[in-house]
């Protein structure tokens, strides 16, 4: 025959607490992750933002020099 033990209250509530406990941890571990995740996509688009508008002024400086040399080359060909 088996023998049937029996738990005693003492450790069906520590165990039931440290389940309640460690769910809670749980929660607030993945709800920091989630904040922290969102908060690095944030700040990632907006240095993506800063990088693009960056560009885009450089691309308009090199335009406009490109456009400052090319105005002087008939020039330069009536000298030659």
């Amino acid at each position: 025959m088996r023998q049937v033990r029996i738990i005693s209250l003492k450790w069906k509530a520590l165990w039931g607490l440290s389940l309640v406990l460690f769910c809670n941890i749980a929660a607030l571990s993945w709800l920091s992750y989630s904040n922290l995740w969102d908060q690095f996509e944030a700040a990632r688009a907006a240095e993506e933002a800063v990088y693009v508008r960056e560009i885009q002024v450089l691309l308009r400086q090199i335009n406009v020099r490109l456009q400052q040399l090319s105005s002087g080359l008939p020039g330069l060909r009536e000298a030659l």
